[in-house]
């Protein structure tokens, strides 16, 4: 995730808005999509083993999304964002990966009945007076937003269709108590480094290299690194994957870090930026008895995370196997 978005909405996603827009009432912006019908190959933007995505859906969807994260980042959404972002190619992904998901959900069988349909929409507070369902509000709602009922509840009919057969696959996780605990504690463990960056410029790599030797074979690493007049920095402690202060790409310096025992040294890339000889200074680990306060809690969390792995997995496999053409040009 980008940096800015993590500050704003912690952890938001593509895939998470999906849902989100399929089940707080923001479907109402998108149901458009599904009505329209391609006209050939300059009317789609991709197949999915031969299902079309148009170019109207394309178009409408990243129009939600753009005003979605225009109204996110206020006066700081520019050109720049936009880029970071890579809306395009995000939301043709979630678009494919939809219908994935759905055509899947069909070849198993799943399905979607009336009780079901309409069950959720007597729930829905949008569709409530008094606190109770009203057919007039209903009716007036779809109106308002260009749909007709008909429209309405066939793109709901889908939204629940794909939200079932997530269920199921997510149904599978289980997360034992060992597992739970170790989880708790890894996640909870806190660790403290120095390290000094080596840009990459002509011939560092195999300074780099040569320094990484010399301190793995002993030398004393503070006369090491006077030798070669670099001076280190020293983080705060700091947990698996949290951000550290003047490391953009903490993910990597933290894996690398979490892998030292105390004195190590080691290496953390940094793409084609360069990368970091960094020694592990200290470590903190968690609080067994904090667990046992915190159990409960903890294991519900990591079973959700697990059942989003499990889901992203299986969605992994599907795209895999698919048959997707795309037109770029079309883009």
């Amino acid at each position: 995730m980008l940096k800015t978005m993590r500050d704003n909405v912690k952890s938001l996603s593509l895939t998470l808005w999906l849902v989100i827009f399929a089940f707080i009432g923001t479907t109402f912006l998108v149901w458009g999509w599904r009505s329209s019908s391609g006209g050939g190959r300059a009317a789609m933007v991709a197949r999915v083993a031969g299902e079309p995505i148009s170019w109207d859906e394309f178009q409408r969807a990243y129009r939600d999304y753009y005003q979605f994260y225009q109204r996110l980042y206020g006066d700081k959404f520019d050109e720049k964002v936009l880029e970071r972002l890579n809306l395009k190619e995000k939301v043709l992904q979630e678009l494919i990966d939809r219908r994935l998901v759905l055509q899947e959900a069909k070849r198993m069988k799943l399905s979607v009945g009336y009780g079901e349909l309409a069950q959720w929409i007597r729930s829905y507070p949008a569709f409530a007076e008094k606190g109770a369902f009203s057919k007039e509000r209903y009716l007036k709602v779809l109106s308002l937003n260009r749909l007709t009922p008909e429209r309405f509840e066939e793109g709901l009919r889908q939204d629940l269709l794909y939200q079932k057969m997530a269920d199921l696959i997510k149904g599978v996780a289980v997360v034992s108590e060992r597992e739970a605990k170790e989880s708790y504690l890894m996640a909870r463990e806190r660790v403290k480094a120095e390290y000094v960056f080596l840009p990459s410029p002509p011939n560092s790599k195999e300074r780099a290299e040569k320094l990484y030797q010399r301190l793995k074979s002993g030398e004393i690493w503070a006369r090491v690194l006077a030798e070669e007049k670099l001076s280190p920095v020293t983080t705060d402690f700091f947990a698996h994957g949290e951000p550290i202060k003047g490391v953009p790409e903490a993910w990597a310096f933290s894996r690398a870090a979490f892998g030292l025992g105390k004195g190590e040294v080691g290496v953390s890339l940094q793409g084609e930026k360069g990368l970091y000889l960094l020694r592990l200074l200290e470590r903190k680990p968690a609080d067994e008895g904090q667990y046992e306060k915190e159990k409960e809690t903890w294991k519900r969390q990591f079973l959700v995370e697990k059942q989003e792995q499990l889901f992203q997995a299986w969605l992994e496999g599907l795209r895999r196997a698919a048959r997707v053409q795309i037109e770029k040009e079309a883009l």
